[in-house]
C-alpha cells in the first residue's frame, strides 16, 4: 500500500528499483542464481498470500499452498515464455495450488478434525453475497471440488447457490453475447475450459481469457453498484453530498524524506497544528526504529515493519483515533472494501482531517481533503500534483495496493499517560517484542545484524546509504522529540515536585543518548555517502563502520534504558486506569 506496506515507505528510490529488478532477478534465477529467487520471493509472497486466501479462506492453509506454489515456481521458472508477465504466471500457479488443496479436502486430505470442519462450514455459510469476487471463487473451487458435491446436493445449499447466480447475473448485461455465453458456461453450467474451448471452437487460452475479462466487467459493475449504492443512502440519512476542507496547510512541506511520515504528519496537523515533525514522528514511535535483513541490506529495511501496529498505538499517543483500510493485490477492487475506504474518507473529511492514502495520484502517499457525491470525485494532493480523483480509482495505480487511513475522533490522555506509552512501545521494539516479518531483526538486535553483514560483505551500496539516511533522520527526530518533551515537563509540570525533575532529568539523557546515535549516523553517511553508497565491502571501511556501530549500540542501550526508567518513574507515581491499552494485535490485511 499495496502497503506499506514504518508507518513510512519511501518514495521514489524504492520504486525505480522495483520497476526495473523483475526481469533482471528472472534471467539471473534461471541461471541458476538463488538469491535473485529470493529476492522475488520476498517482493511477491505477501501478494501470493492474498492469491491463496481468496479461495482457501484459511491463513495456515494459504501459507501451505504459498509454499507450495513456491516450488513449483522455482522448478518451473524455465517455461516462463514472458519476463514481464511473470506476476501473472506466479498468480496462475498459486490458484492451480489452492484449486488443487481444495479438491483435496483442504489442508487435512479426508481426516479433517472436527475443527476444521465447523470453519469450513461457517466459511460456506458466510460467503459474501455482496463480493462477486468472493461468490465466484467459492462456485469455481466447489465446482471442481467432488468432495463438496455431494453436499451441494443439500436443498438449502442449493438454494443459496442459486441466489449466488442470481447476483451474478445482475451484472451480465455488461458482457458481450459472446462473453456472457462463455462465462455462464463456466460459472453456472460448470465446463471446463477445454469443454468451451470445443464448443466455441477457440483455443483454451482464448478462454481464459474471456473468463479473465468477463470477470474483470462484472466487478467493475458491481462496484459502480455499490458506489451509487452507498451515495444514495448517505442522501437517505442525511450526510452532506460534498465537502472541501483548506487545502493550504497540506501544501506546507514537514520536511522528512519519506512520503509516510511526511503525510502522516499532515494528517496529524490537521487536528494538533502546533506539533513538530519530529514530535510527532517520535509519538508515532517511527524516530525509534531500527528493523534490518538478516542476510543483507538494501532498501527494504526501512519497509519491512508492522505498519497497522504503529499507526494504531502511535495515533493513540497523540490523542487520536483512527482507523484504516488496506488490502495488497487489489485487482480486481474488493467492492465491498472499495466503498467502506469511500465512507472512510467521507467521514474523516467531514471531522475535519484529510484522509490519507497511498498512491492517490502518483505512486507516494497522498492526502484526499475533499469529496463531491454528484461527480463521484475527491480533491487529493501528494508531493507532485493536486488533482481530482475518481471514487472507483482508490487503490489502482502502479502497485494495486489500497491503504486509507481516516480519523474517526479524539482521545483524551494526559501528558504523563502518553509518555508513558511511548516509553513502553520504543522498549518493547529495543528489545525485540514487536512482531517483524521472517528474516529481519528489530531493535538493538538489528545492530548485531547490521555487524554481522559488513563482515558478510551482504551490502548493496545504494541501498545502504538510503537505509542509513532514514535512520539518521529517525534519531534526529527522536533526541529533538524527547528534548521538546523535556520543555513541556519544565513549563506544564510542578517546578518543585521531585518527580517531575526527574523525569526532566531522564529526558535530557535520552535525548542526549539519541543525539549520539544521529552523529553515528552522520560518520556513517560520510563513509558511504548518497547516492553512490561508497565502497561497504571494503575492509578498512567496513572496519571503521563496525567500530562507529558498536558505539552507537551502546548509546542507543543507554537511552532504551533511561525511557525505561522514565516508563517506571511514572508507573509509581500514576494510576494509569483510563489509559488505552497498547493494542498489541491490531487488524492488518496480512499475517506477519
Amino acid at each position: 500500500m499495496p502497503d506499506s506496506r514504518a508507518a513510512a515507505s519511501p518514495s521514489e528510490p524504492s520504486l525505480q528499483l522495483d520497476a526495473e529488478s523483475d526481469q533482471t532477478l528472472i534471467e539471473r534465477a534461471r541461471s541458476g542464481d538463488k538469491f535473485a529467487f529470493d529476492e522475488l520471493v520476498q517482493r511477491h509472497r505477501m501478494k501470493a498470500f492474498t492469491w491463496a486466501s481468496r479461495i482457501s479462506k484459511d491463513p495456515h492453509l494459504s501459507e501451505d499452498i504459498v509454499q507450495e506454489a513456491l516450488i513449483r515456481a522455482f522448478l518451473n521458472l524455465n517455461t516462463l515464455a514472458h519476463d514481464q508477465r511473470f506476476v501473472g504466471w506466479f498468480k496462475a500457479i498459486v490458484r492451480n495450488q489452492a484449486l488443487m488443496r481444495i479438491r483435496r479436502g483442504g489442508q487435512y486430505g479426508k481426516e479433517m478434525p472436527l475443527t476444521a470442519w465447523q470453519q469450513s462450514n461457517q466459511q460456506q455459510a458466510i460467503v459474501n453475497v455482496n463480493d462477486i469476487n468472493s461468490i465466484m471463487d467459492f462456485l469455481i473451487a466447489r465446482s471442481h471440488s467432488s468432495a463438496q458435491r455431494s453436499v451441494g446436493e443439500d436443498p438449502q445449499l442449493r438454494l443459496e447457490r442459486q441466489e449466488w447466480y442470481n447476483v451474478i447475473r445482475a451484472f451480465l448485461h455488461v458482457l458481450t453475447p459472446k462473453e456472457k455465453r462463455i462465462f455462464e458456461s463456466y460459472f453456472f453450467q460448470e465446463c471446463s475450459p477445454q469443454e468451451i474451448a470445443e464448443l466455441f471452437e477457440i483455443s483454451v487460452g482464448n478462454v481464459y481469457k474471456v473468463i479473465s475479462r468477463s470477470r474483470r466487467k462484472v466487478q467493475e459493475e458491481r462496484l459502480s453498484f455499490l458506489i451509487r449504492a452507498h451515495i444514495r443512502q448517505r442522501k437517505e440519512d442525511g450526510f452532506m453530498k460534498r465537502n472541501r476542507l483548506d487545502p493550504a496547510p497540506l501544501q506546507v512541506a514537514g520536511g522528512s524524506i519519506l512520503s509516510g511520515t511526511e503525510n502522516l504528519y499532515r494528517f496529524v496537523r490537521a487536528r494538533h497544528p502546533q506539533l513538530s515533525l519530529a514530535y510527532v514522528d517520535g509519538f508515532l514511535t517511527g524516530a525509534f526504529l531500527l528493523n534490518l535483513e538478516k542476510s543483507r541490506i538494501d532498501m527494504s529495511s526501512t519497509n519491512m515493519i508492522d505498519r497497522n501496529y504503529l499507526i494504531t498505538n502511535g495515533m493513540l499517543n497523540l490523542g487520536m483515533r483512527v482507523r484504516y483500510a488496506e488490502a495488497f493485490d487489489f485487482e480486481p477492487p474488493d467492492p465491498n472494501l472499495l466503498t467502506r475506504s469511500l465512507a472512510l474518507v467521507q467521514d474523516s473529511v467531514d471531522a475535519g482531517v484529510p484522509a490519507m492514502v497511498w498512491e492517490l495520484i502518483n505512486s507516494e502517499f497522498g492526502m484526499i481533503y475533499g469529496y463531491d457525491d454528484a461527480s463521484q470525485q475527491f480533491d487529493g494532493i501528494d508531493s507532485q500534483s493536486e488533482a481530482k480523483v475518481a471514487y472507483d480509482r482508490l487503490g489502482r495505480l502502479q502497485t494495486r495496493s489500497l491503504f486509507v487511513l481516516g480519523f474517526i475522533g479524539d482521545e483524551l490522555m494526559s501528558r504523563s499517560d502518553a509518555l508513558w506509552r511511548l516509553c513502553r512501545m520504543v522498549s518493547k521494539h529495543a528489545r525485540g517484542g514487536d512482531q517483524t516479518f521472517a528474516g529481519y531483526a528489530n531493535g538493538l538486535a538489528a545492530y548485531d545484524t547490521w555487524i554481522s553483514v559488513f563482515r558478510e560483505k551482504a551490502i548493496e551500496p545504494l541501498g545502504h546509504a538510503y537505509t542509513i539516511e532514514v535512520l539518521r533522520e529517525g534519531r534526529k527526530h527522536a533526541s529533538l522529540c524527547l528534548q521538546e518533551l523535556a520543555s513541556e515537563w519544565r513549563q506544564h509540570g510542578t517546578p518543585t515536585s521531585v518527580h517531575s525533575q526527574e523525569i526532566i532529568s531522564l529526558l535530557e539523557q535520552a535525548a542526549a543518548q539519541y543525539s549520539n546515535v544521529f552523529e553515528g549516523l552522520c560518520n556513517l553517511a560520510a563513509l558511504f555517502p548518497s547516492p553512490t553508497g561508497g565502497e561497504p565491502t571494503d575492509p578498512k571501511a567496513a572496519a571503521q563502520a563496525i567500530s562507529v556501530l558498536e558505539t552507537m549500540q551502546t548509546a542507543e542501550r543507554i537511552g532504551v534504558q533511561t525511557l525505561e526508567r522514565i516508563a517506571e518513574q511514572l508507573e509509581q507515581h500514576s494510576s494509569r486506569t483510563h489509559v488505552p491499552a497498547i493494542v498489541t494485535d491490531p487488524f492488518r490485511a496480512y499475517y506477519m
